[in-house]
């Protein structure tokens, strides 16, 4: 038996060993990602076509490029200045290398940066011509481009021939329903190849969000005292809008997108109540509602899928300030009051069912707050908290153009100690706000 197990255990060791060279062989070499920036007074096809010729790559141009630093809060011209800047969105855009070249009257001059500095890992000249980069110039980058990646790519001549197991592993540089044409100085198309590499896919490109909306809003505020004093205010859904903004010049980027930014929201409603005192006669009065909030926004953007641009998981955590109040004339039934309250948020949006729709909710926390106007009628000082949430839709329409709606609502407990002037003792006051929010924001 102990022969057996023997014999049994060498046969398994050999044949590890000998599968292990065919599944090294069967491992997909990921393609590098080399990006090509126009050529000045021409040649940018040209040298496509030269670098087409390597194998395994994927190429990019500058259209793709410029959206993706665009993405990441940067321009092209800003990116290319600072090492970081370039580290970040080549890093975030998984870019191995980008090829640049600028004239320099009868030369140009060629930069390959890397994505491991941000910096041209090499730098060298080669001859312009009269129609702007010669075939002579494309072959010796072409060269250099190879020995930079020291064996990870070849030349694989000019005639190209996909295999038949995959016919679209070798993108054909004439071939239309490969490429996309984008106009070049030197009035030759500068083709693309849109195939994403898994775990390369586009990042938002919205960096200010701003929000304009419709709100029916409704309060329901008790107060109630030790000593039996009670205050109750419950009105109808009244009329308001609400204006937000949010804007992200902090980007951060790999596979997540994430940004730290400012968050302001302007709310105002507007009500009439009525009262009838003691002697039978009614008095009207008009209620305002304002809220103002600004703080910190940190936003989150997962993709959902990296094989799908633009579906992504867009989350937002902020912590601000909150300042609201409810003014009205003075009168001997409902006083005006405020509050100022600490308020740590968050936001998702969550792509659902069918394309452009996103489910979204929101859940917010108020850990301290503090009564303002009228708290010396319910005691001697006060403490609030409370908590809220929302749950609606967003449908996106097109253009950075957004159609939202939810339904919100917030609860909050105010414990004041000590007697107020209104002789409530030692009162607790419980207060509901909802909200049925409707309008359109925009990003860009």
């Amino acid at each position: 038996m102990r022969r057996l197990l023997r014999a049994l255990t060498l046969a398994t060791l050999a044949l590890a060993t000998l599968s292990t060279p065919a599944l090294a062989q069967e491992d997909e070499v990921e393609a590098p990602l080399v990006v090509l920036l126009k050529v000045p007074g021409g040649g940018t096809k040209l040298l496509a076509e030269a670098l087409y010729d390597l194998e395994p790559i994927e190429l990019r141009t500058e259209s793709w490029f410029v959206k993706q630093a665009k993405s990441r809060g940067f321009s092209k011209n800003k990116a290319l200045k600072k090492s970081k800047s370039m580290r970040w969105v080549m890093k975030g855009a998984k870019i191995d290398v980008i090829v640049r070249l600028r004239d320099k009257s009868e030369e140009y001059r060629v930069d390959l940066y890397v994505r491991e500095t941000g910096k041209p890992a090499e730098t060298f000249l080669v001859p312009r011509g009269e129609d702007g980069l010669g075939k002579d110039g494309a072959e010796t980058i072409r060269g250099r481009l190879v020995a930079l990646f020291d064996g990870r790519i070849r030349i694989k001549g000019a005639a190209v021939v996909a295999t038949v197991d995959d016919p679209d592993s070798t993108p054909d540089p004439t071939d239309p329903g490969d490429l996309v044409g984008v106009e070049d100085p030197g009035g030759v198309d500068d083709p693309v190849v849109p195939r994403k590499r898994p775990g390369s896919i586009e990042a938002p490109g919205d960096f200010l969000w701003v929000y304009g909306g419709a709100r029916l809003l409704k309060r329901d505020l008790t107060i109630g005292g030790q000593n039996g004093a009670v205050l109750s205010y419950v009105s109808a859904f009244y009329p308001g809008y609400q204006i937000s903004a949010e804007f992200f010049p902090l980007v951060f980027t790999d596979q997540d997108f994430t940004a730290l930014g400012l968050y302001v929201d302007f709310t105002q409603g507007f009500d009439g109540i009525s009262f009838t005192d003691a002697a039978g006669v009614q008095s009207q009065f008009a209620l305002t509602h304002l809220r103002l909030e600004g703080g910190l926004s940190y936003r989150i953007d997962t993709p959902r899928d990296v094989a799908v641009s633009g579906e992504y998981v867009r989350v937002r955590l902020r912590a601000t300030v909150r300042h609201e109040s409810f003014s009205i004339p003075e009168n001997t039934q409902l006083p005006s009051n405020s509050q100022t309250a600490v308020v740590l948020s968050g936001v998702v949006a969550y792509p659902l069912l069918v394309e452009g729709f996103a489910l979204t909710g929101s859940f917010e926390l108020i850990p301290v707050s503090f009564w303002g106007a009228s708290r010396e009628q319910f005691g001697e000082s006060s403490f609030t908290y409370g908590m809220g949430t929302s749950l609606g839709g967003l449908f996106s329409v097109g253009s950075g153009i957004n159609v939202s709606f939810d339904y919100a609502f917030g609860l909050y407990r105010t414990e004041f100690e000590g007697g107020g002037t209104a002789l409530f003792s030692n009162a607790n006051a419980f207060e509901l706000v909802q909200g049925l929010n409707a309008g359109v924001s925009f990003q860009m």
